[in-house]
Parts: C-alpha cells; structure tokens; sequence
C-alpha cells in the first residue's frame, strides 16, 4: 500500500444505548489519535458484558473520528420503517450537537423498501444541513458467495 501510495480507512462499529435505546455508528479515524481512540474504544468494548456505549463515552473519543449513523438492525432503522420523521428529526439533530464531524448514513440501496425510506433520511439530513454518506455492508468473502448469502436470509426471513 506504501509502494503505491494507498491510505487504509480505519473504523469500526459501534453500537450506543441512550433513553433505553440502541443506535447504530460507523466510525472512522481521521488521523492518528482517532486510531488511538479507536483502539481504546475497542478495548472498552471488549471489557464489558453489554458490547454497548453511552453517548458520553462516544463523544470523548469522538474529535479525532468520522462519525456515521447506521440504521441497520437499531432503534434508527425501527424509526425509519415506521416513518417516525420526528423522533429521526430530534436524534439527529442530538448527533449533530454531540459530534464535530457527524454523517447520516444512507444504507442498503438494494433494497426496494429502504430506499424508498431513505428519502426521508435525505429530507431530515437536508432540513438539519447535516451530509450523508453512502455506507454499504458487505456480508460475504467472496463475490460467489453473495447466491448462497442471499438464499440464507431468504430463509431467515422466512423462518
């Protein structure tokens, strides 16, 4: 990577309990001392039984961090199914206040139903001027793997 002058993106994921609530982020070191966050922030992780944060904790370590809002498998995601514009509204409007560099992130775009519920993450991110970002997952090794992931959650879904 050195040879070819290729900078790595460190992060990781997180997941933050408020008001009896768990929320999503991606967060993203944006120089060296957001590395050294990153790494207390995993070991602070993986000291206690609940792999959670407080928003407090997140905030200390946040100055040197990208950090990005997930919607996947969260209390975000339950609003946004449910079109609760408001309770999105005033979260966000919460990340904006607590993080210097704060993202909404834009997710899974194949699916048909998000992406329609994605216009509204793109309303409130406009009307809050907060940017977004588009965030993928990726849930397989290889590309030939994606035929037998699909057909897993097909029947996860189906179960």
């Amino acid at each position: 990577c050195q040879k070819e002058n290729i900078h790595p993106v460190i992060g990781m994921e997180v997941k933050v309990n408020e008001d009896q609530n768990t929320y999503g982020f991606y967060l993203l070191a944006k120089d060296n001392q957001g590395y050294q966050d990153l790494c207390v922030l995993s070991s602070v992780l993986n000291k206690i039984d609940a792999p959670t944060l407080s928003m407090e904790e997140l905030m200390i370590y946040s100055p040197h961090l990208i950090v990005i809002s997930s919607c996947d498998d969260n209390t975000l995601e339950q609003y946004l199914l449910q079109e609760k514009s408001e309770q999105l509204t005033s979260f966000f409007a919460y990340a904006k206040q607590c993080f210097r560099e704060f993202y909404i992130g834009i997710e899974r775009n194949d699916s048909y139903l998000i992406k329609e519920k994605n216009i509204l993450l793109k309303q409130i991110a406009k009307s809050l001027a907060i940017p977004t970002t588009a965030v993928s997952r990726i849930y397989y090794g290889n590309e030939a793997d994606e035929e037998a992931y699909r057909c897993l959650r097909l029947l996860q879904i189906h179960l």
